[in-house]
């Protein structure tokens, strides 16, 4: 079943990515969309509330089943990324960006973010292999005016299209993450994350991630084909993380200026706590 053939539309809801869970523990196919039109307990990274009037976002959860491992499906946000930025593209001035790991945002201001979670699915009677349920929610401000929306974000309306729709960006989203799934499993969750470094946000510019035991800053140098963020040191050395909370820093770099040692560019992984779940 295509994502989009089937849409559960709920009123209010704490979050529609439980719901989506608890149909896929119920036995709901694969590529059921759980839409709701607000949500009392919205979530995103680091459990953080997000916060609309009722009706004026697109707040979904896409339900997905897959014999991919966790270990695979770390850059999945970020493929979502790439594939919804064109499509709000169609209702804003300049090209949608973003901004690892998982929002979305129009200049500076966000405009909505993706999680991607992961858990183990029952297994069928004799199936020694895992499957996973992988619920993808989706949060974007489509009418709401600014003086709604915290301080930071924004809307389509906002920033382009004043007539735009919630049921509109639904139809045009459903497509384009049905084909983003299909190519990302059919590929074994090996992609190439070309198209997500460029759009961006503070590539080659100084940055900061925060994270649990601390602050890192460095140059922004894209993401591995994992989806972990590189960082670069004032030494030329290149930090992987897979979680984290980036904030832009003060100097931009410009493109290609690198640093390297003498043995050439040094590599190590750090955080390498899958972000999936």
């Amino acid at each position: 079943m295509a994502i989009g053939d089937h849409v559960v539309h709920l009123g209010e809801v704490p979050t529609t990515m439980d719901v989506a869970l608890a149909l896929g523990r119920d036995g709901a196919p694969s590529g059921t969309v759980v839409v709701a039109v607000h949500q009392t307990s919205g979530r995103g990274r680091l459990d953080r509330r997000w916060d609309a009037p009722p009706g004026s976002s697109l707040l979904a959860s896409v339900l997905l089943r897959t014999r991919l491992s966790p270990a695979k499906l770390t850059s999945f946000s970020l493929v979502l990324g790439m594939e919804i930025a064109p499509v709000l593209d169609g209702w804003l001035p300049d090209p949608c960006r973003l901004k690892w790991p998982n929002d979305l945002l129009a200049g500076d201001r966000k405009l909505g973010g993706i999680l991607v979670r992961s858990h183990p699915d029952r297994q069928p009677v004799g199936d020694d292999s895992p499957v996973t349920l992988v619920i993808a929610g989706i949060g974007i401000n489509v009418a709401a005016g600014r003086d709604d929306l915290p301080a930071g974000a924004t809307s389509l309306r906002e920033e382009g299209d004043g007539s735009v729709t919630v049921a509109d960006v639904a139809a045009r989203l459903w497509p384009a993450l049905d084909l983003a799934w299909r190519r990302f499993e059919g590929n074994g969750g090996n992609v190439d994350l070309g198209g997500w470094r460029d759009r961006a946000a503070y590539v080659d510019e100084e940055v900061e991630i925060r994270l649990p035991g601390g602050v890192r800053r460095g140059i922004l140098r894209g993401v591995d084909p994992t989806g972990a963020l590189c960082l670069e040191d004032e030494s030329g050395m290149t930090h992987l993380y897979l979680t984290g909370d980036v904030s832009r820093g003060p100097i931009p770099v410009p493109s290609g200026a690198t640093r390297t040692t003498r043995d050439g560019p040094r590599t190590r992984r750090e955080e390498r706590r899958a972000g999936t779940g």
